[in-house]
C-alpha cells in the first residue's frame, strides 16, 4: 500500500499486471479486474456546446481497456478554442483508473491553459484520488499543451518564455531579448 497526497493520506494499491503497474484504490477498482472484457460498459461521452460553454457528461468505464475508444473525441474537445467555460460531469463513471484520469485531466488542463473556467463535478472517491495524482504529469507533458498554429517566431518565444516564466527568470529572458546590441569593434 502506498500513501499519496500532500498532507492527506489516501490508501492506494499498486497493482502489478501483465502490462505493468497501475495506481488504484484497490485491486477491485482496477481496469475490469476479474471481470470479462466489456462487462463494465463502454465509456460514454455526451457533449453540448452553446455560447462558448462546453458541457461534458462522462459515463461508463473509463479505464485502460476502454479509453482508447473515446480518446480521439476527447482530443477534438481539447482542441476547441474560444470557450469561456467548460463543465465536466463525472457522476456517471462506473469505473476509473489512471488511464481514464489521464485523459480527463488532459481535457481540463488544455482548457485551463487557454483561460477557460473549468469545473469538474460528480467525482467518485477514485476520481478524487486519481485526478490529482495524474495532474502534475499532465501539466508537464508536452502533448497536453494545446496545439496552436502560429508563426515560427511565436513558437520559438513560447519555448523560451514559458520555461523562464515557470522558473521565475522572466527578467533574465527580457534582458536577453531587449539588451542593446554590442558595439562593433573598430
Amino acid at each position: 500500500m502506498a500513501l499519496l497526497g500532500t498532507g492527506n493520506r489516501f490508501p492506494l494499491d499498486l497493482l502489478h499486471t501483465n502490462d505493468g503497474a497501475m495506481l488504484t484504490n484497490s485491486v477491485d477498482d482496477a481496469s475490469d479486474a476479474g471481470r470479462p472484457a466489456g462487462q463494465n460498459g463502454e465509456p460514454r461521452l455526451e457533449t453540448d456546446v452553446q455560447g462558448g460553454v462546453l458541457s461534458c457528461r462522462l459515463s461508463g468505464a473509463w479505464n485502460t481497456r476502454t479509453v482508447a475508444r473515446v480518446d480521439a473525441r476527447m482530443r477534438k474537445l481539447e482542441a476547441q478554442d474560444a470557450l469561456q467555460r467548460v463543465s465536466v460531469d463525472l457522476s456517471g463513471i462506473a469505473s476509473l483508473d489512471t488511464a481514464g484520469a489521464w485523459i480527463i485531466e488532459r481535457l481540463v488542463h488544455a482548457h485551463q491553459t487557454r483561460g477557460a473556467d473549468v469545473t469538474v463535478t460528480g467525482e467518485s472517491e477514485a476520481a478524487k484520488i486519481l485526478l490529482p495524482a495524474v495532474r502534475d504529469a499532465v501539466e508537464q507533458d508536452g502533448e497536453s499543451r494545446p496545439r496552436q498554429k502560429g508563426s515560427l517566431l511565436v513558437s520559438l518565444l513560447e519555448r523560451i518564455a514559458l520555461p523562464c516564466m515557470r522558473r521565475g527568470t522572466i527578467s533574465s529572458m527580457v534582458r536577453i531579448f531587449w539588451a542593446p546590441p554590442l558595439a562593433a569593434p573598430r
